[in-house]
Formats: C-alpha cells, sequence, structure tokens
C-alpha cells in the first residue's frame, strides 16, 4: 500500500526577485539568501526589512507569499506498480552514478533493465516519491551494493531526489520507508556505502562501521543502522 506524506512547495528564486523589485526605488538590493526554509528565510528577510526600515512593506509581500504556500501529499509506493517513472528513474541513476565517470549508453540500457525487474518483496527493491504526478525520488534496496563485503545484507542504494526537491526531507522520508520495509522482510540490519555523504547518514543515525575499498579500489565507507525495534 502506498504511503503518503504531507510536503510543501519549495520557494523560488522568484520569492527574491519579488523581493528585489518591490524595494528597487527605495535604492536597496536584498542579499541573496538562496533557498532554505521558510522559518530561517523569515527571520531573515524580516530582520533585514527592520534594518531598512521596510517592515509593513515586506509583511504585505510575505503575507501572499505563505498564502501561496498550500499542502501537498507526496506518496511512497513501489517502483513496479508504476512502470510510467521507470524511465525517469533509470535516467537519474545512470546520471548521477554512471555517466560522471563512464558515459555509456549501453549501461544505460542495462539499468533500465534492472530497474523494470525490480519487485515487492525479493531484492532489488525500488521505491518512488511522487508529488501531484511527478516522479520526485527514488530509493533501493539492493541484496549487496559491495561485492567485497558480499556477506553483508540488505543494502540501501540509489537514493535519488530531484533537484527541485531537496531540502524538504524527501531523502529521509524514503530512507524511513526503506527501513520499514527490511524490516518487514523479517531483516535485523540495513547497511549501506558512501564516499561522500557520511555526515547526513550519522545525523540520521546511522552507525560507521569501517573503511575498505570495492572492487574497483575506490575507498568507500560502510553504515548500518538497526531495524528489529
Amino acid at each position: 500500500m502506498p504511503i503518503v506524506f504531507p510536503t510543501f512547495n519549495k520557494i523560488e528564486d522568484e520569492f527574491i526577485k519579488a523581493i528585489e523589485e518591490h524595494v528597487k526605488d527605495k535604492e536597496i538590493i536584498p542579499m541573496k539568501i538562496g533557498i532554505i526554509t521558510l522559518n530561517k528565510l523569515t527571520k531573515g528577510l524580516i530582520n533585514m526589512a527592520i534594518d531598512l526600515s521596510i517592515k509593513d512593506d515586506f509583511n504585505n509581500i510575505l503575507g501572499g507569499i505563505k498564502a501561496s504556500r498550500t499542502p501537498q501529499r507526496m506518496t511512497i509506493d513501489y517502483l513496479c506498480n508504476h512502470p510510467e517513472y521507470l524511465e525517469t528513474v533509470a535516467n537519474w541513476i545512470y546520471n548521477e552514478f554512471v555517466a560522471k565517470s563512464e558515459k555509456n549508453l549501453k549501461k544505460l540500457e542495462l539499468i533500465t533493465k534492472y530497474f523494470k525487474n525490480t519487485s515487492l518483496t525479493s531484492f532489488p527493491i525500488t521505491l518512488i516519491a511522487v508529488i501531484d504526478n511527478e516522479c520526485v525520488g527514488t530509493i533501493s534496496i539492493f541484496e549487496n551494493d559491495l561485492k567485497t563485503q558480499d556477506e553483508l545484507t540488505p543494502w540501501l542504494a540509489s537514493l535519488y531526489v530531484s533537484p527541485n526537491y531537496r531540502s524538504q526531507g524527501i531523502a529521509e522520508q524514503l530512507i524511513n520507508r526503506v527501513r520499514e520495509v527490511v524490516k518487514g522482510l523479517g531483516f535485523k540490519t540495513l547497511y549501506l556505502r558512501t564516499e561522500h555523504t557520511s555526515e547526513y547518514y550519522k545525523r540520521l543515525g546511522w552507525e560507521y562501521v569501517y573503511k575498505t575499498h570495492d572492487e574497483k579500489g575506490q575507498e568507500t565507507q560502510v553504515f548500518r543502522i538497526s531495524v528489529k525495534n
């Protein structure tokens, strides 16, 4: 059964442009603050507005922005239930994990075939996050994601969130759903490998196991987390 989560639209650069347009006649140029959480964004811009003596004008703009942030519903389900998203997922995985080191369209074909054969209860298992009929993220469970450590199983793998939907907690919700699936299959521990995101997984409670090398000689770190509770 698909799992549904609440989420929200992102604040895009148009918000900053709106502020700039509003205050340009006052010879004020707001700082570029990028896309961050609404609370941080609100606090930062209100402080800026107070300093620039345009608090009332800013609050009028902010009221309109808040009104436009309508809740959306995100569904997490199995990719095998939604073959219409197969090509999207395959291209994400190819571009993020393969093409950066080796551009080979035959590899894309193999990846597409691999994800076409994902399942509900046997590995590989792939989950997707969907908002308004748009696939916005994916995550998989592999029997093994590190051939030099084939005694460990199963593995969280191929986590990806579309750039337009990052920094909204979607990755964490996908990870939590994977933990539930693995627990439901009777496993007590889940593993992953990472080369660049160890601090992220530590913040989520994953335990560092050791540093090792894969079959290509690349250094990687192994993490694990209990799913039995």
